[in-house]
């Protein structure tokens, strides 16, 4: 599909031009400390909000919030990519933690980073480190590489490069006219501690990597994939497997036949001899569709009725081509087991966001909110919205046009990939939608889609995040500099000095929000981020804890005590202050705890305790969820023998 290419470039590079006036775009949510300026513009916010960065504006690509250094306590790091190639991270306070380019800087005009970058601990030793995709969006007759590049967290060093082109030269599909890598996901498929990286790109291929870059496989989809893969255990097995969406044209001579539209496919995440798994090879799963997939897939609990987690995808705005009205006016809710689809959401046009999960009417179960394309180009009624859904019902809950408060003006294309967000900004306990739309931040209320920021240059008292220039990314939200409060950053430009990128930060939205109140937890955030989470995993689960293990038994002696370790993470993936409660009984006589953030260990001493077996339990605690039990049975002899036995492997 080329062509997919140009056409969708042709759209989102017609950047939208509007002209500040002097009316309330100045009476803006505070600049988070640190994110200003010193030098003050022709016509600016007040605290001159936006860090100007030092090369060309940021465009399509998003910001990522997370910790860089390992360190906590100075708070979080924020990382987003210019349209030059140059990649940022900004420390809590503002200031610049480093810089650095792609390897293909400065190779074409077009923009080069297009994507959010993921950050997570690549080897498992507790080093942060960022993954970043790269590559032009546009055909440069090969002279444009792509691919993924690690840089380490706390200083920018990069530690590997994975490309597009010199792959490609290895294949035999190549050679290939396009590279290109959007955003990358991580995740621990085999629970050895290190994280893999998927991806897919414009050289037609989706690809699986181990931590040091090596390749664990490749698939060739035969045509371009812009979609994050989601990592998912589908089948209760030990190991994680991978969804993934890509596109296809029709052709009637390959075997079967392919149609223009889709796949939404499954694979497993072994590693595969040779590397390479042929088109329609290879697949646990897979399901066509009547349109291209632009859009990530999730994964949430979304229909009460059906056990576990579902998967929720948006379409693209490609097929018929040549017609405006255009088909994926939708959002497929699948069965991850098999991929059947068990719901359709309808929407006004067609889908090419990726869609975002919260219980945002507080009724005790998920919605599912996205940004629709409205162009009449593409089958729309010239306005972009903001559109809610309640899983169980195929009709939008309800459906808002974000206006900019400078003019009222609205981008019809504003659901060409920028996404929603969820979070609680104010801290009342009610949700928020969050989506970026021409010139604007725009935050609605999540129960009725009501905007609670300007929407016009008479809005009256409503505050505006106002970024001065076309925004087309998705927004990241989090606790930047760990005050408690919830921030909202996003990269662009500014209308009085449109060829430098600006990174902008507003905060203080408890004061000045005015959002309904609710039952939530204060400044919970279910959907903070493109794609939710710093790794880029598209799933939410329910707050909990989540220990390696709910039962031990071991043997032990008064002379030869034993120490078990299990690891203990969160099961949402959000920060959790977790501990052990006191203990009683045996429990007490038999073992010690100790607990690190992620780490319990239990020592067990037989002195003093009669032989035999003897059965306890520990529970682990943290506010606001249930509690885990961990059962321990500990059996007690006089003396224990250890026999080594040789083993000879073929």
């Amino acid at each position: 599909m080329r062509v997919t290419i140009s056409l969708v470039l042709l759209l989102i590079c017609c950047t939208l031009i509007a002209q500040p006036v002097h009316a309330t775009i100045r009476d803006a949510f505070p600049a988070l400390p640190g994110w200003t300026r010193s030098t003050p513009y022709q016509d600016d916010s007040p605290d001159r909000n936006g860090i100007l960065l030092s090369g060309r504006p940021v465009g399509r690509s998003s910001p990522v919030i997370a910790d860089l250094d390992g360190n906590p306590a100075n708070g979080n790091e924020v990382v987003i990519g210019g349209e030059d190639g140059r990649v940022y991270a900004y420390r809590a306070n503002g200031t610049l933690l480093w810089e650095r380019d792609v390897p293909i800087a400065g190779c074409h005009s077009s923009s080069l980073i297009n994507g959010r970058a993921a950050v997570g601990d690549l080897f498992g030793n507790g080093a942060p480190h960022v993954v970043i995709g790269y590559g032009s969006l546009v055909n440069t007759g090969r002279a444009c590489d792509g691919g993924i590049i690690v840089y380490r967290g706390p200083d920018g060093q990069p530690v590997w490069n994975f490309s597009q082109r010199d792959f490609d030269a290895r294949t035999v599909e190549g050679p290939e006219e396009m590279y290109g890598v959007i955003t990358p996901a991580l995740a621990d498929v085999d629970r050895d501690g290190r994280l893999e990286i998927a991806f897919g790109g414009m050289d037609r291929n989706v690809y699986l990597l181990n931590a040091d870059g090596s390749l664990r496989w490749y698939y060739h989809a035969a045509d371009t994939v812009w979609s994050t893969p989601l990592f998912l255990n589908i089948d209760n097995d030990p190991h994680l497997e991978l969804i993934v969406a890509t596109d296809i044209t029709a052709n009637s001579s390959l075997v079967p036949p392919t149609h223009d539209g889709g796949f939404l496919q499954a694979f497993k995440t072994d590693p595969v001899p040779g590397g390479r798994i042929p088109f329609q090879t290879g697949f646990i799963w897979r399901v066509p569709f009547d349109q291209v997939l632009y859009s990530s897939p999730l994964a949430a609990d979304l229909l009460p009725d059906s056990p576990g987690l579902e998967i929720a995808i948006g379409s693209g705005c490609y097929f018929p081509i040549g017609s405006a009205d255009k088909r994926g006016r939708w959002i497929k809710i699948v069965r991850p087991a098999d991929g059947e689809v068990l719901q359709t959401l309808n929407a006004p046009a067609c889908v090419q966001s990726s869609p975002a999960v919260g219980d945002i009417d507080n009724d005790g179960q998920l919605e599912i909110v996205a940004t629709v394309n409205g162009a009449r180009e593409i089958g729309g009624d010239g306005q972009s919205r903001i559109v809610a859904w309640d899983p169980t019902n195929p009709e939008p809950k309800w459906s808002t046009v974000p206006r900019d408060p400078n003019s009222g003006s609205n981008d019809p294309y504003g659901g060409d990939l920028q996404s929603a967000l969820i979070a609680d900004l104010d801290g009342n306990g009610s949700l928020e939608v969050i989506a970026a739309n021409f010139w604007s931040v725009h935050v609605l209320s999540g129960a009725t889609g009501a905007p609670l920021t300007c929407q016009n240059p008479q809005c009256g008292p409503l505050p505006t995040m106002f970024a001065w220039f076309t925004l087309k990314s998705t927004p990241a939200i989090g606790d930047i500099n760990g005050d408690g409060q919830l921030d909202v950053v996003i990269g662009g430009a500014h209308a009085y000095n449109s060829s430098r990128g600006h990174l902008y930060a507003w905060t203080g939205f408890a004061r000045r929000l005015n959002s309904p109140s609710g039952q939530q937890p204060p400044f919970s955030a279910p959907w903070p981020q493109f794609r939710r989470d710093p790794r880029s995993s598209g799933v939410l689960l329910a707050p909990g804890i989540a220990p390696s293990t709910r039962d031990i038994t071991t043997m032990v002696s008064c002379q030869q005590p034993r120490t078990v370790t299990i690891q203990i993470t969160s099961q949402d993936g959000e920060p959790l202050d977790w501990h052990v409660a006191e203990t009683t009984g045996i429990a007490s006589q038999l073992l010690s705890v100790q607990t690190e953030r992620d780490t319990l260990r239990i020592s067990f001493n037989g002195c003093g305790i009669a032989s035999g077996r003897h059965n306890t339990a520990l529970e682990l605690r943290a506010r606001g969820v249930p509690p885990v039990t961990i059962n321990v049975t500990a059996i007690v002899v006089d003396r224990l023998f250890e026999v080594a036995i040789p083993l000879t492997i073929r």
